[in-house]
């Protein structure tokens, strides 16, 4: 039901980056299951390594789902289920506790992506860390 693709800046040796765990997982989980599962169409999920400096690192998760507000419509709306999806909280959670612990400023960011006509293209989720390189707790 949907295509994903995997994009690394060549500038980022592989080897050297360091990614806190349970990071990027649970982002690319909630976009299918939050954005493209409720889709009609043929979802897209697109990752980017990007190098933004010497030393750190952007992740962006890209989908072209329904959107955080129809999703969050759509789960509200749903009387079969009660469980609320905790997969974003538990994500700032662990950013948090990295942050205190390893005097880093990892951010998290996400917005709806908005076409010109207003419709709702999907959602991006961006994760930047400026220490990329920093042995993070794994």
């Amino acid at each position: 039901k949907f295509h994903f693709q995997i994009h690394v800046d060549e500038r980022i040796a592989e080897n050297k980056v360091k990614i806190p765990v349970f990071i990027v997982q649970p982002i690319v989980e909630n976009a299918i299951w939050h954005g493209l599962m409720p889709s009609d169409k043929t979802g897209q999920i697109d990752i980017y390594f990007e190098r933004e400096t010497y030393n750190s690192l952007k992740i962006r998760v890209v989908d072209n789902g329904i959107g955080r507000e129809e999703a969050a419509k759509q789960a509200e709306a749903n009387t079969t289920t009660h469980k609320k999806s905790l997969g974003l909280s538990i994500i700032k959670r662990r950013i948090e506790l990295i942050n205190i612990q390893e005097k880093t400023n990892i951010s998290l960011s996400y917005k709806d992506l908005i076409a010109e006509d207003k419709r709702v293209e999907g959602t991006e989720v961006t994760v930047y860390f400026p220490n990329s390189i920093k042995n993070y707790p794994v």
